[in-house]
């Protein structure tokens, strides 16, 4: 009768967890002011080396994990946009255009910059690191180009060609990267060992496809799109075929799926209600079914995210305060003007 009891109890208190732990909801961890001048635009995360980097403009803000303190600034760019760590070569990698696009190398140890690689191309953007391929691959939005640079060598060592300005990428862990061609809603897909476009497919409803991000163990790709329809898109990356589509808010342009919980985070400029920013955050029951989990609000702006797998926490950056701007014959919804002393960090997680 009592091991019966005891049986119940425990059913009881595993019933009791699991209730508690599906009331836990995301909300915003930490924000912290950060101030300083320059623009932004994506952030980075070393989940090992508990480190953010925040480029803005012409130097790049190392931030502490943990306390989002300031560790050190890196300085000495032009026109930069994003950043890539490599550990294993003890190096990272910042796009920027100087005004053509070059490549900074910096020291992880020392943060200091060690060399910059001229590419020629224009708009030098986004980046990724691909541990598969061993390779950091950056975008060249105008140029419709990749430029391929060897890590270890800090060297460039090929370039891939697209039919159509691009936006951010992704590896499938596999040899395969797929990128966005953001002007005609289509995904390249690129084999990363000929440095050749092998497919392209239409994203539709997708338009403007920006962010990308990728679930390795069920093969999906991920896209924030920024259309007059604003979603973002689940692609079977083996069919080519939309599997599901989900409403975000405006201007995103960033999209990052955790494989540890299951989660999928579209981060938007403007919640729509042109105050507020926004990250929506889904579910994937199953590779090709999503359910809407939660909707996190922060400040306007705050559009490009970085994903700590280990803490499940993701980090968007922005200004707390933005100014009104007249309209104009040329554009009359123009965007606020950011204030650069409410330059911000935002953490959301459970």
């Amino acid at each position: 009768m009592r091991s019966r009891r005891l049986a119940v109890i425990a059913v009881l208190f595993l019933l009791a967890l699991t209730v508690a732990a599906r009331a836990q909801t995301y909300h915003i961890v930490k924000q912290t002011l950060l101030g300083g001048e320059g623009g932004w635009d994506y952030v980075t995360v070393d989940a090992n080396a508990h480190r953010i980097y925040v480029p803005r403009g012409t130097h790049v803000m190392v931030l502490d994990e943990q306390t989002h303190k300031t560790v050190a600034d890196i300085p000495g760019m032009r026109g930069i946009h994003g950043v890539a760590v490599v550990p294993k070569a003890n190096r990272g990698f910042v796009t920027g255009n100087d005004p053509k696009g070059v490549i900074y190398v910096f020291d992880l140890k020392t943060n200091e910059v060690t060399s910059k690689i001229s590419t020629g191309e224009e708009d030098c953007d986004g980046l990724f690191y691909d541990p598969t391929t061993d390779r950091v691959y950056v975008q060249n939005g105008d140029s419709m180009t990749s430029t391929v640079v060897d890590p270890v060598a800090a060297k460039v060592v090929g370039t891939i060609k697209y039919s159509g300005p691009l936006e951010a990428g992704v590896s499938d862990g596999k040899g395969t990267l797929f990128v966005n061609l953001v002007d005609s809603g289509e995904i390249a897909q690129v084999d990363a060992k000929s440095l050749t476009v092998k497919n392209t497919f239409s994203a539709k409803p997708c338009q403007r496809g920006y962010g990308a991000a990728f679930d390795t163990a069920h093969r999906r790709l991920f896209v924030a799109c920024q259309g007059a329809m604003p979603i973002g898109v689940v692609i079977n990356a083996d069919t080519g075929k939309v599997v599901a589509s989900m409403p975000i808010g405006n201007g995103s342009d960033g999209v990052a799926f955790d494989a540890g919980t299951g989660d999928v985070f579209f981060t938007c400029r403007d919640a729509g209600d042109g105050k507020s920013g926004i990250v929506n955050i889904f579910h994937e029951d199953s590779p090709d079914k999503y359910t809407r989990v939660a909707d996190v609000k922060y400040f306007y702006g705050a559009r490009t995210v970085a994903l700590d797998p280990k803490t499940h926490h993701i980090f968007s950056v922005g200004t707390t305060k933005n100014d009104p701007v007249p309209p104009t014959p040329q554009n009359k919804n123009p965007r606020p003007r950011p204030d650069p002393s409410t330059f911000s960090i935002v953490e959301v997680g459970k």
